[in-house]
């Protein structure tokens, strides 16, 4: 298979997404629905700044959308082709 340069760019970028376990955590828990960064932090058990900063990948990188509710900032997965990857890549490591 011959892939262009512009394609092994987007290969490349999207398979970042899946490089830091942090964000992989993140793509499975909001796959339930929205959750406020206090409420994932509980949940993954890591520091506010590194979950904010992992948020923000997703966020930039359109896998996931934010909105204000009050002072509080929710998150929730927007983008569905994550979590079929993230099926495939766990049924290739077992």
């Amino acid at each position: 298979m011959k892939l262009s340069k512009k394609d092994c760019a987007k290969i490349s970028a999207f398979a970042k997404i899946f490089a830091n376990p942090i964000r992989v955590d993140l793509l499975c828990l909001l796959k339930d629905g929205e959750l406020n960064v206090t409420a994932i932090c509980k949940e993954v058990n890591s520091k506010e700044s590194n979950i904010s900063q992992q948020l923000r990948y997703l966020w930039v990188s359109g896998y996931i959308s934010k909105k204000r509710k009050g002072r509080e900032i929710y998150y929730c997965l927007k983008n569905q082709k994550a979590l079929n990857v993230l099926k495939r890549l766990k049924d290739l490591s077992k």
